[in-house]
């Protein structure tokens, strides 16, 4: 009978007897033994189980109940993983068991519990495995669960199959919208809502936007700023102006890794020590502002300030830690620095549209 298996029971000589006692473990292997011969758990004497196990010493009591659960849990699991029906004939098997083990109503049920929390999980992804004959609304039927009864199953059975699938968005940086139809199609199947963590939620939308910016029909968006004859804006977010500055930078003698030169100077100022003071060019943000992407123009607008570069005159540009580098014809670059979310949207749609492919009415 399945799940049980037929096990070779420990050998201990008669001394070993004498001195350790009868292996009590090979009560619960006889008992399994037992029911892996028996087709039918009615095949078995009433009392074959108790005596199988009163040969090795040990009496049906509340000391063992855990482990004449377990035993009754195997074939319980292997039940409801099959159950097709309220009516079904193995749950007389499972009656007949619990009798045969001495288990109380209340210890039944508990075993039968965790059994069917098991197999219902099991056959919800079978559902989506297709292995699955019912749907799940049939399903909660026959194992008499109501819509909350079955929910924390079915929501890990959705997060398994959303992680697996999580992998392969988080590999492409991409979400597209047969993703998320496949994802919904799933939670009708599970009848589960498709609710995520924050984070979670917050990469699909970036996902999204990537993929939108990378495959989606580019179309003119409203913008409240003056447009010129033909020209229609694709993109805008808020950004970074960004130049390049002298700074001083502090050469600190305290540095743990700093290696004292020959040439090193050292001035002091009342108690303080003070090392030398170097100028270094860096990019730094100027201004803070508003970025456009048009046909016929890169735009940027803040409270003090506007600039723009005729699409004409740009060649290319690069990116780099959500800096866009726009390179123009005189050899200079314009560089923008934008947000996580927006850098390497614009970047896509920047270049698709140098390429001329935007949407024509």
């Amino acid at each position: 009978m399945k799940p049980y298996e037929i096990k070779e029971l420990e050998k201990r000589g008669f001394l070993d007897t004498m001195l350790s006692g009868k292996p009590e473990e090979n009560a619960w292997k006889e008992i399994g033994n037992i029911l892996a011969e028996a087709e039918h758990v009615c095949d078995v004497e009433p009392n074959a189980l108790k005596k199988a196990a009163s040969k090795w010493g040990v009496s049906f009591n509340e000391r063992n109940t855990t482990r004449r659960s377990a035993i009754y849990r195997q074939l319980a699991e292997v039940v409801y993983e099959a159950l097709v029906s309220k009516d079904d004939g193995n749950l007389q098997e499972l009656k007949e068991l619990a009798e045969r083990l001495g288990l109380s109503p209340q210890l039944a049920q508990m075993a039968n519990r965790g059994a069917k929390n098991v197999a219902y999980g099991n056959r919800c992804r079978g559902i989506l495995a297709g292995t699955e004959k019912l749907d799940i609304h049939q399903l909660n039927d026959l194992f008499g669960y109501d819509y909350e009864e079955g929910l924390s199953a079915r929501r890990s059975v959705f997060e398994e199959h959303f992680y697996e699938k999580f992998e392969k968005f988080e590999e492409t940086q991409r979400y597209s919208l047969e993703d998320e139809e496949e994802l919904t199609a799933v939670t009708e199947k599970l009848d589960v809502p498709f609710e995520l963590k924050e984070n979670l939620t917050a990469a699909l939308i970036r996902f999204r936007n990537l993929w939108n910016a990378e495959t989606q029909d580019l179309r003119p968006i409203k913008v409240q700023i003056p447009l010129a004859d033909g020209e229609e804006c694709y993109a805008g977010t808020n950004c970074g102006r960004c130049l390049k500055k002298m700074v001083e930078v502090d050469n600190s003698f305290f540095d743990r890794n700093r290696k004292f030169e020959a040439d090193d100077t050292l001035a002091f100022k009342g108690n303080a020590l003070d090392g030398q003071v170097k100028h270094e060019e860096q990019m730094i943000v100027e201004e803070i502002g508003y970025f456009f992407i048009t046909n016929l123009r890169l735009i940027f607008a803040s409270k003090h300030n506007a600039v723009q570069h005729a699409i004409s005159d740009v060649t290319g540009a690069d990116y780099k830690d959500n800096c866009i580098y726009y390179h123009l014809k005189d050899g200079a670059d314009a560089v923008y620095k934008y947000s996580d979310d927006a850098s390497e949207c614009m970047f896509m749609i920047f270049n698709r549209v140098l390429r001329g492919e935007i949407h024509k009415a």
